[in-house]
C-alpha cells in the first residue's frame, strides 16, 4: 500500500497536486480503505510485468502496453508511467473509475497515444514504460519522409522516343503520392506532369513506372540534348540524341531512256544505322517492274557515309522500259523519276528526308528466282 500512496499522494501525477497535508492524508485514507476492502489482493505492480507490443514507433502511432499477472493470486492494477531519456515524467493514464482486479496469468492492456501530459505530441527519442517492478524502453523514430531512387530505362534515346521512368520506394514508409519533373542542361523545368500521381500505395522495396514522351510543358517536342529526370530526393541524367537520318536522292527527275538511274542513300544523322541496298521499280500504274536481283545486303551506314542503288531501266522480263514515270522505293523512302526518249534538260536534283526508328529493321526484299544479269 506505501506505494500506492507515494505515487498518488505525493505529486507524482500531474493534476493531482496535493495542495496541502491534509489533502494528502484524506487521499491516502481513501486509498488505505479500498486495499482494505480488498483483502488478499497484491499490489499489481510488485507481481507483474510489462510489455510493449513492439519497441520502435512512428510519430503519432499508438503504443499498445500490457500488463501481465505473473502471480498465483489476484493483483490490483495500478497503471503505468511514462519517463523520457531524461527519467523525466511525461504521461501516465487517467485512473481507473473502478479498482481493477487481475486474476492469476491475466494482462490488461493500455494504449498510449503519444500525448503527454499538457496534451501534446511525444517528440521522437528514447521513452520508459514503468510499473514498480518492471519496465521497458521503446523509440520514437524521427518523422520520415519518403525516400526514393529515380532511373531510366536506358540511358540515350532517339529523338521523340518514349523515356520510362521508375520510381522505387528505398524507404521504411509506404509512399502515397510521387512526381518527377524534367530539368535541361541549364536546371530549367521544361515538364512537370500536369497531375500528381495519386494510386495504391507503393510498399517499400517497390517501384512505379511513369512514360515520358519527350514533349515539354508548352506542348513542343524537346531538342536533343541532356536533360535530368528529377525528385525530391533523387536524379539521373539521360541524352537525347537525332538520330539517324537517312536521305534518299537521285541526280536529276528526268532521265533519258536507257540511261542508268543512280539514287543515293546518305545518313545525315549523328548515329550509325544498318541499311539495305535493296530496290524497287514501280510504274505509274502501280505494277511493280523491277526488284533489284542483287542479293540484298545489310551494312552499317555512319554519319556521312552513302550507299548507291543503280538501275539501268531493264525490267524483270529483260526488256527495256517504256519512256514513262516510275517510282524508286526502298526501305528507307521513295523517289519520282521521269524517263523520256528524248531529254532536253536536266530537271534540279530532287532530295527525300527521311527518319528511320533504329530499333525497326524490315526485312530485305527477296530477289526474284531468275539468274541475275551481268553487266559489263
Amino acid at each position: 500500500m506505501h506505494s500506492l500512496i507515494r505515487l498518488y499522494a505525493s505529486g507524482d501525477v500531474p493534476g493531482r497536486e496535493v495542495k496541502n497535508m491534509k489533502t494528502a492524508t484524506i487521499f491516502a485514507l481513501a486509498m488505505l480503505m479500498t486495499a482494505t476492502l480488498l483483502t488478499g489482493m497484491t499490489n499489481a505492480n510488485s507481481m507483474a510485468d510489462v510489455t510493449t507490443d513492439k519497441k520502435e514507433y512512428y510519430p503519432g502511432e499508438q503504443v499498445a502496453i500490457t500488463i501481465t499477472n505473473n502471480c498465483r493470486g489476484d493483483l490490483l492494477l495500478n497503471g503505468y508511467i511514462i519517463e523520457d531519456e531524461k527519467g523525466e515524467y511525461v504521461y501516465s493514464p487517467p485512473i481507473l473509475a473502478f479498482p481493477t482486479i487481475l486474476g492469476s496469468g491475466e494482462t490488461y492492456s493500455y494504449f498510449w497515444k503519444q500525448t503527454v501530459y499538457d496534451g501534446t505530441e511525444a517528440a521522437p527519442g528514447l521513452y520508459t514504460v514503468k510499473i514498480d517492478q518492471d519496465s521497458v524502453q521503446i523509440t520514437i523514430l524521427d518523422p520520415e519522409l519518403p525516400k526514393v531512387d529515380i532511373v531510366t530505362d536506358q540511358a540515350k534515346y532517339i529523338s521523340g522516343e518514349s523515356v520510362s521512368v521508375i520510381i522505387t520506394n528505398i524507404g521504411q514508409v509506404d509512399i502515397y503520392s510521387v512526381s518527377y519533373w524534367i530539368e535541361d542542361a541549364k536546371g530549367t523545368v521544361i515538364y512537370t506532369p500536369r497531375v500528381a500521381f495519386y494510386s495504391l500505395p507503393i510498399a517499400p522495396g517497390e517501384s512505379a513506372e511513369y512514360l515520358w514522351n519527350q514533349i515539354d510543358d508548352s506542348g513542343n517536342p524537346v531538342a536533343p540534348d541532356t536533360y535530368a529526370v528529377c525528385s525530391y530526393q533523387d536524379r539521373t541524367e539521360i541524352s537525347i540524341f537525332q538520330g539517324p537520318v537517312i536521305e534518299l536522292a537521285v541526280e536529276k527527275t528526268v532521265f533519258e531512256l536507257g540511261e542508268t538511274v543512280l539514287a543515293t542513300l546518305t545518313n545525315t544523322g549523328d548515329m550509325p544505322l544498318v541499311v539495305s541496298n535493296a530496290f524497287t521499280v514501280k510504274a505509274h500504274n502501280g505494277k511493280i517492274v523491277y526488284t533489284s536481283n542483287v542479293l540484298a545486303f545489310l551494312r552499317p551506314l555512319y554519319p556521312g557515309t552513302s550507299i548507291e542503288c543503280a538501275w539501268d531501266q531493264i525490267d524483270d522480263e529483260g526488256n527495256m522500259v517504256d519512256p514513262g514515270t516510275y517510282t524508286i522505293i526502298t526501305e528507307q523512302g521513295e523517289v519520282t523519276i521521269e524517263i523520256d526518249e528524248t531529254q532536253d534538260m536536266l530537271s534540279p536534283e530532287m532530295h527525300s528526308d527521311i527518319r528511320v526508328d533504329v530499333h525497326v529493321q524490315p526485312s530485305p526484299i527477296v530477289p526474284k528466282p531468275h539468274q541475275p544479269r551481268i553487266r559489263a
